[in-house]
């Protein structure tokens, strides 16, 4: 893997995906992989030291996104965006467990959401507390309501860190 500092304006079209994501490339310096297509999130005086020992880095910083078909947000970015993002839904004490545990969103462990999602939009998925349990991606949208069956699909759970 070759992570190499790309201009943040090149990533500018993922607040697209989620309004506003790019404002955690502040201060940062952004990297990134054309194999894996993985981006990075370093510090500028991390990056420095760095580049100047001229060796092969796998991983720097924080994990941001893959960037595929569909692109993959890290946790970094659902902790960070849950302070002042939108696209959230809240989850009940019993849906945060679920959620956790990789499952899917219905009715009935929601406890409310914002409104502006459409279906098929990326979500962050907190708890009452205002904390990042991860990512899911919306099958309802706010004007229509939720309704029965499957509301968030479950993409990424901090959860994940504990099962692997």
């Amino acid at each position: 893997m070759v992570l190499k500092q790309v201009n943040p304006r090149e990533f500018k079209w993922m607040d697209s995906i989620l309004p506003g994501v790019t404002k955690l490339f502040s201060g940062k310096v952004v990297l990134y992989d054309d194999e894996s297509k993985k981006v990075f999130l370093a510090s500028k005086g991390v990056y420095n030291v760095l580049s100047k020992l001229h060796i092969p880095v796998e991983w720097i910083g924080v994990f941001f996104a893959e960037v595929g078909e569909e692109i993959k947000f890290g946790f970094y970015v659902a902790e960070k965006y849950s302070k002042f993002g939108k696209k959230r839904v809240v989850v009940t004490k019993f849906g945060e467990e679920k959620f956790l545990y990789r499952r899917n969103l219905t009715k009935k462990y929601i406890s409310s959401f914002s409104n502006d999602i459409s279906k098929g939009d990326i979500v962050v998925v907190t708890n009452k507390f205002n904390e990042a349990l991860g990512f899911g991606k919306a099958m309802f949208s706010s004007e229509e309501g939720i309704k029965e069956g499957t509301l968030v699909k479950n993409i990424l759970d901090r959860g994940f860190f504990v099962k692997h």
